[in-house]
């Protein structure tokens, strides 16, 4: 199965419950189902579809937590760039990675490079969109994810992601951890790096 289909499912055992807690934000599972969907129509409208990929250029925050499920459930991948790294490093990375649109925050709408689409997660440009489910086929082989490595060693390199691993992470660490309705974790590391799927993504 796709990770999106057990958080709609969270969202109505449990709609007024906190989902994401940021710098004095609470964002409900019910607000992150609704705005996700909105986010999952607007992203459609610009093409997004199984195959495609939408770049993602926010901070660690609500937003960002709001966008990726948006992305993924459209059934394209999403594309996290760390806004930590130079304008040259992102330039290479957004060309590498070819996304159909890059959402972002307001601040960073200029560090997008000219002729590629950008949406403005924290405007309202996506609000107007109905908040119903978008039906889009996804299966565990649906590419999730496309993260870069550091580049250390050279130039970053892309690495895939699938539905069906973070699920499989989700219930590993849901059994290894015990974790429960109502448990909080923290999201520690940025937004670029591959750790933070397993950081926020199981809660």
């Amino acid at each position: 199965g796709s990770y999106v289909d057990p958080r709609r499912d969270q969202a109505l055992r449990q709609p007024g419950s906190p989902a994401v807690v940021h710098a004095g934000r609470t964002v409900t599972f019910a607000e992150l189902e609704a705005d996700s969907n909105r986010i999952a129509r607007r992203l459609a409208g610009l093409g997004a579809k199984p195959g495609e990929r939408v770049g993602l250029l926010c901070p660690r925050s609500a937003d960002y937590v709001v966008a990726v499920i948006g992305i993924l459930k459209t059934g394209a991948a999403a594309v996290p760039f760390d806004p930590v790294n130079p304008d040259s490093r992102l330039a290479q990375m957004i060309a590498d990675s070819a996304p159909l649109a890059v959402l972002g925050t307001d601040a960073l709408r200029d560090r997008v490079p000219g002729g590629i689409p950008r949406l403005i997660i924290d405007g309202d440009d996506w609000a107007r969109e109905s908040s119903e489910p978008l039906a889009v086929a996804l299966t565990a082989d649906t590419i999730s994810h496309l993260i870069y490595t550091s580049g250390s060693t050279g130039e970053p390199k892309a690495v895939l992601e699938r539905h069906g691993a973070i699920v499989n992470l989700v219930h590993w660490i849901e059994g290894a951890y015990g974790v429960r309705p109502g448990d909080r974790a923290s999201w520690v590391s940025t937004p670029g790096f591959a750790l933070q799927i397993m950081e926020w993504m199981p809660y």
